[in-house]
């Protein structure tokens, strides 16, 4: 064998075989399934359709029309271009075969394959020169590819129409790649081998690319029909898309499951999640087009970098066979469909979506805010406990949500019993807080004043209202809804986390506070009542409420957790100064009296006092 023969095989191998290399560095598709299958159709071209071909054309038909140019010219296109495609039309019942795309590509790899064996076969066969070896393999890799990726282009389209023409698919693909393959093996047989050849191959594989691409476009728009009807999107209106978030999640995951019929459960997971990504861009995009301070913008965009460098790496991931697929049925002159999928997916992915700057877009109120006064809106909401470590960028968002709303003296914002829904926080005026007794009358238990917050726990828990709450004056106050706060929770988990940690810092107040007040009890039985000062003073937040004096009207609330420290070191202060002015007395009346068993009968008092406290 000489070096010649083996150059000559080396390139004939070689060549065809780039094409593997490219599917597999290039990340087509990110199926370890689907390259498998490619690599059987390359096989299955290789030996299967060439053993199909080389008995045919050898022992049926060169016996049948008498000569080899006959074979070349009439029979061998339709034997090879059949036999290339039998596995194919194998896989279009197995889920291997899911879309029109693939069908292109499994075409492709069977026609690279035949293309291989015919090479070697001609190069062992034949002492043909470097150049004209060069020149036949790249044209007859070119045309086999081409006819084959033909035929796998209509196998795909036939396996995803819905038409009621649709069994002339295969029919059609297999007319024109035979055509395609005659006109290149005449061609051949006129002109003879040599550089003009390959013009002849390049022109068929043009032509033979410009009808499979045509189909790949004809199958994509078929494609956009059916996730069209499966969205009930046929026309769309601004009214429509809006209605689009009460429609439920059917919708969207009907055309999921479609998407995994296709791709496989991975890559239809991973374009759920692309789609969630590129609406939350497009959703921050849109918000700096709005008015905004430069700190928020700046989070916005940490936001948009952030979430970009996902969608790359999504887009890698992905692949790009099926990435082919999304942006052709999804975003090629569909991007109102596109948008109402996102939208759906707002309601289905509600942990992902941005919702709360979606529905603040929507809103025309908050497009009026100017940066001076969000700046100012979230520097108060900062005062209150409950938001105090929250960054002001995110309290500034959250403050495209707030209302300003006025109440007349004596006007009630909310009833006991009613769900807690909203935080208020005061700016002018006060709120005066009502414990409702069983007869209908109201008992005050707590005034807010300015800066005070109420009902924040109940953005929280929306736990229903356990007191009555009314105007004392003219009264001017932020409002911060429930519904609002939760979809900013939701997009937002750095301010989940500082929830967490305020909700931390009031269970660790409570703990010490009960604990205190376990060691407050055992001192006052003792009767040491110094101590029990002490430990009054100790209980977190309290210092200063409990050395004040009681005043009628501002009896303490149970209405929120956030009080129970303030409620305990309060009472825990009075009743133990009660007690010792008690037993002072008690002391120097005894002096006077000479009476016996004094401090027994003061042990059951004061124990039925502290029990009372």
């Amino acid at each position: 064998m000489t070096t010649q023969v083996l150059l000559n095989a080396a390139i004939s191998i070689g060549a065809p075989l780039l094409f593997i290399f490219f599917i597999y560095t290039s990340n087509i598709y990110s199926d370890g399934k689907f390259v498998s299958t490619v690599v059987t159709n390359l096989l299955w071209g290789a030996t299967g359709a060439f053993a199909i071909a080389f008995v045919v054309n050898i022992y049926v038909a060169l016996p049948l029309v008498g000569s080899v140019e006959a074979v070349r010219g009439i029979t061998a296109p339709i034997t090879e271009e059949i036999g290339k495609a039998l596995f194919m039309v194998y896989l279009i019942w197995n889920p291997r075969f899911r879309n029109i795309v693939e069908g292109a590509i499994y075409g492709f790899a069977a026609g690279i394959g035949f293309a291989i064996a015919e090479n070697l076969y001609f190069t062992f066969t034949n002492a043909a020169p470097f150049a004209d070896i060069l020149t036949r393999v790249l044209s007859t890799t070119l045309m086999h590819a081409t006819a084959s990726a033909l035929i796998g282009t209509f196998l795909g389209r036939y396996r995803r129409s819905e038409a009621r023409y649709r069994s002339i698919y295969p029919w059609l693909g297999f007319v024109l790649a035979i055509a395609l393959h005659a006109a290149y093996n005449n061609s051949v047989i006129v002109l003879g081998e040599g550089a003009h050849l390959l013009i002849v191959a390049v022109a068929v594989g043009a032509l033979g690319a410009w009808l499979t691409w045509q189909q790949i476009q004809l199958g994509l728009q078929d494609e956009k029909k059916r996730i069209d009807a499966m969205l009930t999107m046929h026309s769309v209106t601004p009214k429509e898309r809006r209605a689009l978030q009460q429609m439920g999640t059917d919708a969207i995951d009907r055309v999921f499951e479609d998407l995994t019929e296709r791709f496989g459960r991975r890559v239809a997971d991973q374009l759920r999640r692309l789609m969630v990504v590129q609406a939350n861009i497009g959703i921050l995009r849109s918000n700096l087009n709005t008015p905004a301070s430069e700190r928020l913008r700046a989070a916005w965009r940490k936001e948009i970098e952030a979430l970009t460098a996902e969608m790359e790496g999504l887009q890698r991931r992905i692949g790009t066979l099926a990435m082919v697929f999304f942006r052709g049925v999804f975003l090629d002159k569909q991007r109102a469909l596109y948008e109402n999928i996102g939208r759906s997916l707002a309601e289905s992915e509600q942990t992902e979506v941005h919702q709360f700057d979606a529905l603040m877009l929507a809103a025309e109120r908050a497009q009026t805010f100017q940066p001076a006064e969000l700046e100012r809106l979230a520097n108060m909401l900062r005062r209150a406990p409950i938001f105090k470590d929250v960054s002001l960028a995110d309290l500034e968002n959250l403050s495209r949500s707030v209302r300003e709303l006025s109440f007349e003296d004596g006007q009630m914002l909310f009833d006991q019993g009613e769900s807690g829904d909203t935080l208020y926080m005061i700016e002018a005026g006060a709120i005066a807080l009502y414990k409702i007794s069983p007869d209908g009358s109201e008992r005050l238990l707590r005034v807010c004043n300015i800066g005070d917050v109420v009902g924040e726990l109940a953005l929280i828990d929306g736990s229903p209202r356990s007191a009555r709450a009314r105007a004392r004056g003219n009264l001017l106050v932020l409002e911060v809804q429930r519904t609002h706060f939760n979809m900013f929770l939701k997009s937002r988990p750095q301010v989940v986390l500082a929830m967490l940690q305020f909700l931390a810092e009031r269970v660790r107040e409570t703990t010490v506070a009960l604990e205190t007040s376990m060691h407050w009890a055992r001192q006052v039985a003792a009767g040491n009542f110094t101590a029990a000062q002490a430990l009054s003073a100790l209980i977190p937040s309290l210092a200063a409420e409990s050395a004040a004096p009681a005043e009628p009207e501002r009896a303490l609330s149970m209405d929120t957790a956030v009080q129970l420290p303030t409620m305990l070191g309060g009472a825990f202060s009075r009743a133990a100064a009660a007690l010792e002015q008690r037993t002072k007395a008690l002391g120097e009346s005894n002096k006077a009296t000479g009476k016996s068993g004094i401090w027994a009968r003061f042990g059951r008092e004061a124990s039925e006092t502290g029990d009372k406290a």
